[in-house]
């Protein structure tokens, strides 16, 4: 599975969180590079703008869609108790793999994923024809700790699940 998320540093955290800041934190499969091994908890925290009401809305939303079983939470950044414990995480505990969901603002897909990209749209988005003068554009985004690629061209646009993407099978000719 492919991570584009970065782990959470000290100087990382101590730079969002001058202004104040809400983080969901949840369980993050795509942080355990060795899924089959569960000897590393990886989390995710999504981080929204306390001070922005819509945020703060879309936080408390975040955190209602998680199951029990990502082991969810809230950390308020003004909050003492809450503000020493991503301390911690941002020290990256050992048995713990913390990520942040900050994007590169120039994001380039890996070539693996770009034949899987061409293969899902070959198999599910079949009205779309690639020619020269259609180029297809990429850009990765992440909603709700869920990371998806859109995928637009010409005056088209398309969002999809990148686990869906992940998921197609890869033709291969010999």
């Amino acid at each position: 599975m492919y991570n584009p998320f970065s782990l959470l540093s000290v100087q990382l955290l101590t730079a969002m969180v001058k202004s104040p800041k809400l983080f969901v934190r949840e369980y993050y499969e795509r942080g355990n590079p060795n899924s089959h091994q569960k000897t590393i908890q990886p989390f995710l925290l999504t981080w929204y703008d306390k001070e922005d009401e819509v945020e703060k809305s879309r936080a408390y939303f975040h955190l209602q869609q998680l199951p029990a079983s990502s082991k969810p939470y809230l950390y308020d950044s003004e909050h003492l108790a809450d503000y020493a414990k991503l301390l911690i995480a941002a020290n990256q505990p050992i048995g713990f793999a913390i990520y942040i969901n900050v994007l590169a603002t120039q994001w380039q897909a890996p070539t693996y994923l770009k034949k899987c990209i061409h293969q899902y749209m070959l198999q599910h988005l079949t009205w779309w024809h690639y020619t020269k003068t259609h180029q297809l554009n990429l850009h990765l985004k992440d909603k709700y700790g869920k990371l998806y690629i859109q995928l637009s061209w010409k005056n088209n646009k398309a969002e999809v699940l990148l686990q869906h993407i992940e998921n197609c099978t890869v033709c291969v000719t010999t």
